[in-house]
């Protein structure tokens, strides 16, 4: 997951991972170098889960 990896590569997280409700999740980082990284995750649409279970 993206998420794990980031932090496994000493990426500073900013603040905690935001549910934004039927949108998805987001998380915000910076880098060792300072870059500001933004990692979203989008919820499954209720039709795809309909369709896999």
């Amino acid at each position: 997951m993206a998420l794990d990896r980031a932090r496994a590569e000493e990426a500073e997280v900013l603040g905690e991972v935001r549910d934004m409700g039927a949108h998805g999740r987001v998380a915000h980082f910076k880098d060792p170098q300072q870059n500001t990284i933004q990692l979203f995750r989008l919820r499954p649409s209720s039709a795809a889960n309909q369709l896999s279970g």
